[in-house]
């Protein structure tokens, strides 16, 4: 499990379900996210992430809040809409039959889940759809193990709500009893300490029709991923997460040098270097790149003086700061404030 955290990119609508979830546990949301270093505004914007490091603090939030008598994943799906794989769970209801959804799930989970790798495979009657988490989570890694199935499975029902009781296993052992589990998740069966982490599903209903299918409405969102999954793949594609981390972090309010990214990148600032000189750029033209894009964000997103956005996009004074944004977006922050 070796992927460093802070490269892992989840949905930034995730955040939706842990502010949910300390509502109803009477939390004080807004304090509890800034103690993650997690800023909501920030994290509304369409193109918004959370990293794992950020998707780990919240787990760990969750849990100290969590009631005690319940498992933590189930508390938690209580919270979880049924759209909240995103654009990956539309183009999978959208399928024409539960095999296509599961073709587009397993091509295009890394855009949502890019810290498991998925995979199918078929025995007799039943399909098997495995799940390996390679990233370490740390003592929360069974909680996200067991959210993310039961989502997964509770998406599987809604679009097929004909399909009968599905097999949840887990390989990690559990603290509560079955009775707990089987009311929770009714009326699929929860295993623990199983070989594997899957999900097993029948295939006799592999090509029936989705009650949710819609060809222009998959069109539509796949269309979306296949961008998404695209920029995944492209040459760049190192540079790119390093640029990504850069804009969040100035999101987060936090300005960072060439040392703290190579550390978070498990690399050495020079290793870091000589990878973006392959790629063509260097980490200050990023470090540049970032902090326009973040002012471009306030500006768009805030109404905040233009002045305060130059300090808070790492600029020390006005004009150097509209220089550089007329450089990149060919306006100046004024303009682009006007539109």
């Amino acid at each position: 499990m070796g992927q460093p955290l802070e490269a892992l990119h989840f949905p930034g609508q995730f955040l939706e379900v842990f502010t949910r979830f300390l509502q109803q546990r009477e939390c004080d949301v807004k304090a509890t996210l800034s103690a993650c270093g997690l800023d909501p505004e920030a994290l509304s914007a369409p193109d918004a992430i959370l990293t794992g490091a950020q998707l780990r603090a919240m787990l760990r939030v969750c849990r100290e809040q969590a009631d005690p008598a319940r498992p933590l994943s189930a508390q938690l799906l209580h919270h979880v809409p049924i759209t909240a794989l995103g654009t990956l769970g539309m183009v999978i209801m959208a399928s024409p039959s539960m095999e296509a959804a599961l073709d587009a799930a397993l091509r295009f989970y890394p855009v949502i889940l890019p810290a498991y790798e998925v995979r199918r495979g078929r025995l007799g009657d039943q399909v098997h759809l495995l799940f390996s988490l390679q990233a370490d989570f740390g003592e929360v890694s069974e909680d996200l193990t067991e959210t993310v199935l039961g989502a997964v499975a509770r998406i599987c029902r809604f679009v097929m709500p004909a399909i009968g009781p599905l097999e949840i296993h887990l390989q990690h052992d559990t603290a509560f009893d079955t009775d707990t589990w089987e009311a929770l998740f009714a009326p699929d069966k929860v295993r623990f300490g199983q070989p594997a982490n899957q999900i097993i599903l029948p295939a006799r209903l592999l090509h029936e029709q989705l009650a949710t299918s819609s060809q222009t409405t998959l069109e539509q969102f796949r269309q979306q991923l296949e961008k998404q999954a695209e920029a995944l793949k492209k040459p760049g594609g190192f540079s790119q997460a390093i640029r990504n981390y850069l804009v969040q972090s100035l999101r987060q309010r936090r300005n960072v040098n060439v040392e703290e990214v190579a550390r978070v990148f498990r690399m050495s600032s020079r290793t870091l270097g000589r990878r973006l000189r392959q790629e063509g750029v260097t980490f200050r033209q990023l470090s540049q790149e970032a902090r326009i894009d973040h002012a471009e964000f306030l500006l768009l997103n805030s109404q905040r003086p233009v002045n305060q956005i130059a300090r808070l996009s790492g600029f020390t004074n006005e004009s150097s700061f509209a220089r550089a944004f007329r450089k990149r977006k060919g306006v100046s922050p004024t303009e682009m404030r006007r539109g």
